[in-house]
């Protein structure tokens, strides 16, 4: 068994749709997928991969490049407005969550 464990977005958008040709190619190996954020301990939790965003700086796990990804900031006018952002730089200075 191959346990993987990918963030929500990547696992739906780029793994999922790769699993099948991976399958027909590993049919004696089964793929058990969980998606999550949290970065966890894959030893622990029983994962042979995980796949996170970031810069790969996880004690205890060895990182690798899989490929670079862009992001790209939204909100609500209202929150821009709240917080006053005007520029990209900004968002520096808001919280990480809108509670």
């Amino acid at each position: 068994m191959l346990a993987i464990t990918a963030l929500h977005t990547l696992a739906a958008n780029w793994l999922v749709p790769r699993l099948g040709a991976f399958q027909l190619t590993h049919p004696d190996l089964a793929v058990r997928l969980d998606t999550s954020d949290e970065m966890l301990d894959l030893a622990r939790d029983g994962f042979d991969v995980g796949i996170r965003a970031g810069l790969g700086l996880w004690p205890g796990h060895e990182a690798h490049l899989l490929m670079p990804m862009d992001f790209t900031a939204v909100c609500s006018p209202a929150f821009r407005e709240r917080m006053g952002l005007e520029r990209p730089e900004d968002l520096l200075r808001a919280p990480d969550r809108a509670d």
